[in-house]
């Protein structure tokens, strides 16, 4: 009665069924490692940011700007000093409620360094630096905000797929390249930049607009875990019940 399922056709079946339900499983085991890491990685962020600010100086007593980028990264910052429109750049592709339009990089000038500060965004049809409805305060400000590491295009084989920048001067960008920034501003910047989340006093013009914070999330690799799972459970139920037609077969055709 049971002997169909040693034929060469029907181990071959077994052999496949087995192999699958091994790699999607695999699949949904690697998805949960996926989701500790980032679980991992997003409670050590917590830990950065929720960090009392520290100024630009303090933050070179304790580590390298250079090549402390990794432990720099995420940490607030409370500095003063005063905004240089006149070398501010537009981030293109940044979006506000889903309305389009970009976010102002601007030089922010204290008494030991130059840091690019991404201070708010404006709508589309602003696209000529500096923006004059836009401008920041001439006096002094106090901003805090938290350190992001510089962007560049990717180089592997998605570049294709991503939006890149022309050579020569740019006005525009879709990446905060501050190595390529620094080359076009008459500062010596340093090798980060800061998403601004507060200024002391606050704009006075309606424009820009406030950098929504981020959020931390842990992506869906619970759901593509639970994906995986189920293809193997449906899986085997469904050759379950192939295999139970089979024999159901059998028997009515012996009767």
């Amino acid at each position: 009665m049971y002997k169909f399922l040693l034929r060469p056709s029907w181990l071959a079946a077994h052999l496949l069924v087995i192999c699958l339900a091994l790699f999607f499983s695999g699949l949904g085991v690697w998805q949960l490692n996926r989701l500790n890491q980032i679980k991992n990685h997003n409670k050590e962020l917590l830990v950065k940011m929720k960090q009392n600010p520290k100024s630009l100086a303090e933050l070179a007593n304790i580590y390298d700007f250079k090549s402390d980028t990794e432990r720099l990264n995420y940490l607030p910052v409370k500095i003063s000093g005063s905004f240089d429109p006149n070398y501010e750049v537009l981030l293109r592709g940044r979006s506000y409620s889903g309305q389009a339009g970009y976010n102002i990089l601007s030089p922010f000038i204290t008494n030991d360094f130059v840091i690019m500060v991404e201070r708010g965004w404006v709508p589309i049809q602003y696209n000529s630096p500096p923006i004059k409805d836009a401008l920041p305060a001439n006096d002094e400000v106090v901003v805090i905000g938290k350190i992001y590491p510089s962007q560049k295009a990717a180089t592997n084989w998605t570049a294709r797929l991503l939006p890149k920048d022309p050579k020569g001067q740019l006005k525009i960008m879709a990446y905060a390249n501050i190595e390529r920034l620094s080359k076009q501003v008459p500062y010596e910047l340093v090798g980060f930049y800061l998403k601004l989340e507060q200024q002391i006093p606050e704009q006075n013009s309606q424009l820009p607009l406030a950098l929504i914070p981020p959020k931390l999330s842990n992506g869906n690799h619970l759901s593509y875990a639970l994906q995986w799972f189920a293809f193997v459970l449906i899986g085997l139920i469904g050759y379950a019940l192939i295999v139970r037609k089979r024999i159901l077969k059998g028997h009515s055709s012996q009767n």
